[in-house]
């Protein structure tokens, strides 16, 4: 019975005079809440105030306020039998600046979900538990997020050294080694440990680097290097269409479960990986879980979770991969200094200035302008020859293919690391002078 005693929403936060065009709000969701109703006032008086709009998310964005108009905003809970009382408030505002920017750097708009998997907070933070979930992984040791860093900008920031695949001559310390992420130790069903080749009884590293899971939802012709994590999703078990457009995210997140590199075991599939995310408890092997995500859990399991979620206790592949493409489309990070110099809202440094002129002087936005600061193709730009690795190529089987990868985001670029698919460029300076010189093969 999910009735009747609905829990207020927590940590309200309204933003002051970050967008031009709106004021945006987020919050932690509760349990059982099915959608979100917001309240505004020009008072910090409840009393007084409005609702602005619903949303079975766990963020709004209210285009109605008035640029220059402080405002304060609460947000409360609603399902089909209860209300929740009103969180606490939260100033806001909406700044005065350009209302229609313009390119080559235009704001960055949230991503759209595919038909058919809208973004609500329970499907959301499901999947940020599976996300960030070790007993995902057949030695219970790699989650998702083990690879994937908020913090190093969506990427790995093990990656190094340390990290080492001897690349396609298949020998350690020579030009074409890959700087990928460690993974798991060769295993199988049984949970035996067996030696491979290069990386013994260690942990496997992939063969190249990991890329940013931040801000891709927005891609729409294929996820991984070479694309091969479509925008059309089918179900892992019946090859169906789920999801016509919009759907890379699902697409990418049935692959690494099943790598017997990265979270697998040798022959693993997904009726077992199913099998033990009914039996898990939600993040049993986790610490320093976030106070919002502990409090949605309210420690239940998988399956009422997922009850929640998707109105089913019954776990399936495709659900997860919803859940987890719906937790990665709400991480968009578009409150940059390019955002609000693109709106108007504040000048770039002098040297900001000068490094944005060189960028489209040298039409480095040809490949990386846009509000997602990339045109999403994929291309050869001389890192490695096309002998080492086919990249989109091996895909389509085009032969003008062979060596081209996707263009990636420069969002959060100074906090990824190392750079190109093989991550041998350690530093975005590094990075300059490769194109400056042309890349270092045909």
């Amino acid at each position: 019975n999910v009735a009747v005693d609905l829990s207020s929403p927590l940590e309200l936060k309204a933003t002051d005079s970050v967008y031009a065009t709106k004021v945006g709000l987020h919050w932690e969701p509760v349990p059982y809440a099915t959608e979100y109703r917001i309240f505004r006032a020009v008072t910090n008086d409840p009393q007084a105030a409005v609702s602005v709009g619903t949303t079975p998310a766990n963020y709004f964005f209210d285009p109605t306020a008035t640029a220059s108009q402080p405002y304060f905003y609460w947000v409360r809970a609603e399902n089909a039998e209860a209300v929740s009382a009103l969180s606490s408030s939260d100033a806001g505002m909406r700044a005065s600046g350009n209302n229609s920017p313009g390119p080559p750097f235009p704001p960055l708009e949230p991503p759209i979900a595919p038909t058919g998997n809208p973004v609500t907070a329970a499907k959301a933070y499901l999947g940020k538990a599976l996300f960030w979930d070790e007993q995902l992984s057949s030695t219970k040791t790699v989650s998702c997020g083990t690879c994937h860093r908020p913090a190093a900008g969506g990427s790995d920031p093990r990656t190094g050294t340390a990290t080492r695949h001897p690349g396609p001559d298949n020998t350690f310390n020579t030009d074409d080694d890959i700087f990928g992420s460690p993974g798991v130790t060769n295993n199988n069903a049984a949970g035996a440990y067996s030696p491979v080749p290069f990386f013994g009884m260690g942990l496997q590293v992939t063969n190249r680097k990991s890329p940013s899971y931040l801000n891709a939802g927005y891609t729409n012709n294929g996820i991984f290097w070479d694309g091969r994590a479509g925008d059309q999703f089918r179900d892992p078990l019946t090859n169906t269409v789920l999801l016509s457009s919009f759907a890379g995210l699902e697409s990418q997140s049935v692959f690494p479960p099943l790598s017997t590199a990265e979270m697998g075991h040798v022959g693993r599939d997904w009726p077992a990986i199913v099998e033990r995310t009914t039996s898990s408890r939600p993040l049993a092997l986790a610490h320093d879980i976030p106070t919002g995500l502990k409090n949605w859990l309210a420690g239940r399991t998988y399956p009422q979770l997922f009850e929640e979620a998707f109105g089913t206790p019954a776990i399936t592949p495709a659900l997860i991969a919803m859940a987890l493409g719906t937790h990665e489309r709400t991480l968009f990070s578009d409150q940059t200094p390019l955002d609000r110099w693109s709106a108007q809202l504040e000048s770039l440094t002098a040297q900001e200035e000068q490094g944005r002129t060189i960028f489209i002087a040298q039409q480095c936005t040809f490949c990386h302008g846009g509000a997602l600061l990339t045109n999403g193709s994929f291309e050869n730009v001389g890192v490695r020859p096309v002998t080492d690795d086919p990249g989109r190529g091996a895909l389509t089987g085009v032969q003008a293919d062979l060596g081209r990868f996707k263009m990636p985001p420069l969002r959060n670029l100074e906090l990824k690391g190392n750079y190109f698919h093989t991550g041998r460029i350690t530093t975005v300076e590094d990075v300059v002078e490769f194109y400056n010189r042309g890349g270092d093969f045909p």
